[in-house]
């Protein structure tokens, strides 16, 4: 249906009705004024009425009819001239003005024309009945004259502009459906590379090859027995074919585990609706494409995951992508099982109905499957009937870039050259899949003074302190993963170490073997290591969030003067050193929250006032939360520290802080010794984060015993 000539249409009715609606009151001001007899006006009504409903009845049944325009034209007619006729003034002339106006909208010269030609026949045709009549001389003939000179002029203003606006209205229904071709192009692109993906994500596991697709073909059937309309079901089998994504987060050990999963794999595998979610959810070309990911797994009673939603809560897609993925995952053999039969499955279906599943998707997944009109889709059919889009160029140049990526990784070495540990990448790689198994303990090591070291003795030295220290953790006399992650950094996972005493135990076997091998090495200067210390068990976040933990833990051993070993707790990091939150960070807080209390404090310290002022305008110019950072550079017990260095810390502290912070943060000089960050509406999370990253890049800088640095934190809202 053509909805803009409809549209056109109906404006065209409307406008007509509105004009006889307009006249017939005018008209009948005149026979209340008694200028006109009641019969005037029932013939006036009867010739503009009847022509308007006929045509209006030929627009009910063709509402979308390119030529209702003529007819209505003709209809108007009857009423022009009925006027033209019996008019008593020229100015009935001008009736004809407003639809022209209305006929310029179809932007087409030649029903101007036609409107033209049938207004001239009736002007003429009025003038000669009015020259019969006498009604017209030669000295009232100039109103006449004036009538058809506005008529004519009306009507070429008419035709221009309908000849214009037909252009500008084709060259924009040609950008138009480009538009819309090279958006169909975008979307073929993109539904290319899901298809792509989506094989890519079942590829990880060697018995569900094919799932995704074949999900996508059982939702767009039931979507179909649902009724659903066309463009919606396209829409859900995109979002179908990635509702495993998530699986990418998954270690392989664990989705392809013969038996069945222990407790804390079965939770590491519910992860992937959330996983898959974060991934899916930014991607603005197909919206909503990740409510398959997360929801898929939400069962109607509200005993899913992840987030325990039910009934009609859960998203209409989402409830037929699950029942798809239960009757596919019932139907192909597995890890664990082989196919379940048809009745089992049928059995299964109706059980669940109202528990598992919506009971209208069930129901009409089991009609199909009882009326034989849809079978089980073998992992090689579902092969055969995958689009031949999937063989064009996005998904060849996809698949080069993947072998490309292979190719790549292949020639990377797994191990480090220098010490024979594994390599940064592929150690994470090892140690990533291990943790997930949530035991373990992780130790992130760093050499003393390792800068100093390369200093004064070269860098050939600094190689055989760096291999020293990777023999003092392959001494460790049990199952671990050793990787070199940075120029001095180490880390090492054991598996079998699941409390604080056996992790501690390690720790101090770590330090006596690195002290023998430096009694080995036999320089002036001794090779020491800090060590922190991160259990795993327990941990249910990924392990980059452990990883970072132990480096904290690492740092705050440094803090201690090196030669040391921190186990990680939250307290520990967040207050550094300090056993409680430092004097002038409360006086700050509470002065920012309760300014009448604190207005001698303020006046008597600049730092203080400037940063008082500072977090006021802050709080107002963005209406948000302000988290307060303090570090502060102390002498360690028993150091005379002279001016220079106390500068030299300062200044590498200034750097390190210039390094983590953001454009939309603050660092202020809050005194001699210390130097305050305003982080605006940071979570607790982005404090934890910065605050470890500036404690990383001021040790890398600054690696001497003299001084430490701690750090304090408060929040202001």
């Amino acid at each position: 249906m053509n909805r803009e000539v409809r549209r056109i249409n109906k404006t065209l009715m409307i406008s007509w009705l509105s004009i006889i609606l307009i006249l017939l009151g005018a008209y009948s001001v005149e026979v209340i004024k008694q200028e006109r007899t009641l019969t005037y006006i029932l013939e006036f009504a009867a010739t503009m009425v009847v022509p308007y409903v006929a045509v209006l009845l030929l627009f009910m049944k063709k509402p979308d009819w390119d030529k209702l325009g003529y007819f209505v034209v003709l209809g108007y007619t009857f009423m022009y001239a009925f006027v033209m006729f019996t008019g008593a003034t020229q100015m009935v002339s001008s009736y004809i003005l407003p639809l022209l106006c209305f006929l310029i909208l179809y932007h087409k010269p030649s029903l101007i024309l036609y409107t033209f030609g049938i207004t001239i026949s009736v002007n003429l045709a009025s003038l000669f009945y009015q020259l019969s009549q006498n009604s017209i001389t030669v000295s009232n003939s100039k109103d006449v004259e004036i009538r058809f000179a506005v008529i004519i002029v009306s009507f070429a203003g008419g035709f221009v502009s309908a000849r214009l606006y037909d252009s500008i209205h084709k060259d924009n229904k040609r950008v138009h459906e480009e538009l819309i071709d090279k958006n169909l192009e975008i979307q073929d692109m993109a539904l290319q590379t899901i298809a792509t993906i989506a094989n890519t994500i079942d590829a990880k596991d060697e018995y569900t090859q094919g799932h995704s697709r074949r999900v996508a073909e059982y939702s767009c059937a039931i979507a179909e027995e649902l009724g659903m309309e066309k463009e919606e079901v396209k829409k859900l089998r995109s979002i179908a074919l990635l509702h495993d994504i998530g699986k990418i987060g998954v270690p392989d050990s664990v989705l392809n585990k013969p038996g069945r999963l222990t407790n804390d794999e079965y939770e590491l595998m519910k992860q992937h609706a959330v996983i898959g979610s974060e991934i899916l959810k930014d991607i603005g070309m197909l919206p909503g494409i990740d409510i398959g990911a997360k929801y898929h797994h939400e069962r109607y009673d509200g005993s899913g995951y992840p987030e325990k939603i039910k009934g009609e809560e859960i998203p209409y897609i989402a409830r037929i992508i699950a029942v798809a993925d239960a009757f596919d995952a019932m139907t192909s053999n597995r890890v664990y099982r082989k196919h379940l039969d048809m009745d089992y499955i049928l059995g299964e279906l109706e059980r669940c109905k109202g528990s598992q599943f919506d009971p209208k998707m069930a129901d009409a997944l089991i009609c199909m499957l009882n009326d034989g009109r849809l079978k089980p889709l073998s992992p090689e059919s579902s092969q055969e009937n995958a689009p031949e889009q999937d063989m064009s160029d996005v998904s060849k140049i996809w698949s080069r870039l993947m072998k490309k990526d292979e190719e790549k990784f292949k020639d990377q070495s797994i191990n480090d050259e220098l010490t024979g540990l594994y390599s940064r990448a592929h150690g994470e790689k090892l140690i990533r899949e291990a943790i997930m198994q949530n035991k373990g303990t992780l130790f992130a090591i760093d050499i003393d003074q390792f800068r100093y070291i390369n200093g004064q003795g070269g860098f050939l030295l600094g190689d055989i302190y760096l291999r020293s220290v990777a023999t003092a953790l392959e001494q460790i006399d049990k199952k671990k993963i050793i990787a070199r992650v940075g120029g001095d950094e180490f880390i090492m996972l054991i598996p079998d170490v699941a409390d604080a005493d056996q992790a501690e135990e390690v720790a101090k076997e770590i330090m006596q073997n690195v002290k023998e091998q430096n009694s080995i090495i036999e320089r002036d200067i001794d090779l020491t290591v800090s060590i922190g210390i991160r259990l795993c068990e327990g941990m249910k976040n990924v392990f980059q969030d452990v990883f970072l933990d132990a480096d904290r833990a690492l740092y705050l051993s440094k803090q201690k003067g090196g030669n040391n070993y921190t186990f990680f707790t939250k307290s520990a990091v967040e207050n550094g050193l300090s056993e409680t939150e430092s004097a002038d960070l409360i006086h700050l807080r509470d002065a920012v929250m309760n300014p009448e209390k604190y207005d001698a404090y303020i006046s008597e310290s600049p730092e203080f006032h400037d940063t008082y002022d500072l977090i006021k305008q802050i709080l107002k110019e963005n209406n948000t939360s302000v988290q307060l950072i303090l570090f502060t550079a102390r002498p360690n017990e028993g150091m005379n520290v002279s001016i220079e260095t106390h500068k030299l810390v300062m200044d590498y502290l200034e750097k390190a802080i210039s390094r983590s912070i953001k454009g939309k943060d603050y660092v202020v000089r809050y005194s001699s010794t210390q130097r305050m960050i305003l982080l605006s509406d940071a979570k607790e999370e982005g404090v934890r984060s910065v605050s470890s990253h500036i404690m990383k890049e001021f040790y890398k800088l600054y690696d001497l015993k003299e001084m430490n640095i701690s750090y304090n934190v408060a929040y202001i809202s």
